[in-house]
């Protein structure tokens, strides 16, 4: 089996294992429900790698972002630029709704 195939059922079983855990319906997809239960909004002050993931889909959506961990004035006005082309409410935080946004969801 390719190691891609291989990888995807890996990841299928451990989301339907977690989901299972968590309450969720187990599909093995992760899907809102599932976001909603792992996104923990992200704001000015924030800090570390999940503020580096977002300033990473910022700047692969065309708003270049410097890449440093730290959600400060910058990021929120790229965060803000972001959710005005994408019709969502401007508020500079990034939620479940934002996150699904970023990754194409």
């Amino acid at each position: 089996m390719p190691c891609a195939c291989l990888s995807a059922l890996v990841r299928a079983s451990c989301t339907t294992r977690w989901a299972t855990s968590s309450a969720l319906p187990a599909d093995g997809q992760v899907g809102r429900l599932t976001w909603e239960q792992l996104v923990v909004p992200l704001q000015q002050g924030s800090t570390g790698s999940a503020v580096r993931a977002i300033q990473s889909e910022l700047t692969a959506h065309g708003i270049p972002t410097a890449i440093d961990g730290d959600f400060g004035p910058a990021t929120t006005s790229h965060v803000r630029i972001f959710q005005t082309l994408n019709a969502l409410p401007t508020t500079g935080t990034v939620d479940t709704t934002n996150w699904l946004y970023l990754e194409g969801t």
